[in-house]
C-alpha cells in the first residue's frame, strides 16, 4: 500500500496540470501571449485611421483582450479598437481633441 501512494500522487498531480487550463488572468501574461503586438496595434489603427496615434491601453473586453488605441486626425481624436488575437480593428466615431 506504501508503495502505490506515490504513484497515487504523481498520478493526481500530473493529472490536476494536465487538465487545469490556465487562464490568462493578468494583463503582463495576456500581453506576452497576444498575437498581436502593441506596435503593430498601433500601425494597424493609424492605417484605418489615416492618423497618428498618441495613446494606446491593453485591456480586457467582453470579447477578450484588446488594445485601445486613440489616433488624432485634423484635429479629430478616434478611438481605434484591435483585438489582440485576430487584429481586426474597429474605430469610434471621432471626438473633438
Amino acid at each position: 500500500m506504501f508503495r502505490s501512494a506515490p504513484l497515487f500522487l504523481s498520478t493526481l498531480l500530473l493529472t490536476s496540470t494536465t487538465f487545469a487550463s490556465p487562464a490568462v488572468n493578468n494583463q503582463t501574461d495576456a500581453l506576452s501571449q497576444a498575437a498581436i503586438s502593441l506596435q503593430q496595434a498601433i500601425q494597424l489603427s493609424e492605417q484605418q485611421v489615416g492618423g497618428k496615434a498618441v495613446s494606446a491601453d491593453f485591456e480586457h473586453s467582453l470579447t477578450g483582450w484588446q488594445y485601445e488605441v486613440n489616433v488624432l486626425k485634423n484635429g479629430l481624436k478616434y478611438e481605434a479598437q484591435v483585438d489582440a488575437d485576430m487584429g481586426a480593428v474597429s474605430v469610434k466615431a471621432p471626438t473633438s481633441h
